[in-house]
């Protein structure tokens, strides 16, 4: 300060100190990283176990019908050859559309070597018990005569196999 002046009372002040004036250390830093990343946890432990309180939450508690052919339009058939009649997988197949029912895949029944299999009846399988009556709805579409069987060994949920007794429709 300079001597020119006589002292007064601002000169007896004591200096503000304070939290502000601090110098800042690692310590501090590291506080306050901690402060911010638990507050970030509890934020983010919170939303999930809002989402967790939400999706545990049902709703709809019946499944919801948007029309009478939507399991129908939805159960994809495969459609597999092994009656060696020229026009059956097609005509089987338009069948099947006509009466609201998905393709899914349609071509000839082959063994493990790619040689075509004929067989003797033509059967729809059904993947699992559900499906049995879908697979009998689909059995009498493609005459009186065709069998429904539960059977795992083809992987769509009904599988139908055309063999040398299937009896293409007449036309008018």
């Amino acid at each position: 300060m300079s001597k020119k002046f006589q002292p007064d009372e601002f000169d007896a002040v004591v200096e503000h100190g304070g939290r502000h004036r601090e110098a800042r250390t690692a310590k501090h830093r590291i506080f306050e990283w901690l402060r911010i990343f638990v507050a970030a946890a509890v934020v983010a432990s919170i939303g999930y176990v809002g989402l967790k309180i939400a999706d545990n939450n049902v709703i709809f508690t019946e499944s919801l019908n948007f029309g009478s052919s939507q399991n129908e339009a939805q159960l994809k058939v495969t459609v597999l050859d092994g009656s060696n009649i020229e026009g059956a997988v097609s005509v089987a197949g338009e069948s099947l559309i006509k009466s609201g029912y998905a393709l899914g895949d349609v071509s000839e029944l082959v063994d493990l070597d790619k040689n075509q299999v004929d067989i003797a009846t033509t059967v729809v399988i059904a993947l699992t018990q559900d499906d049995l009556a879908e697979a009998a709805k689909i059995a009498k579409i493609l005459g009186p005569e065709v069998q429904v069987v539960l059977s795992s060994e083809y992987p769509g949920p009904i599988t139908v196999l055309l063999g040398a007794d299937y009896q293409i429709p007449e036309t008018e």
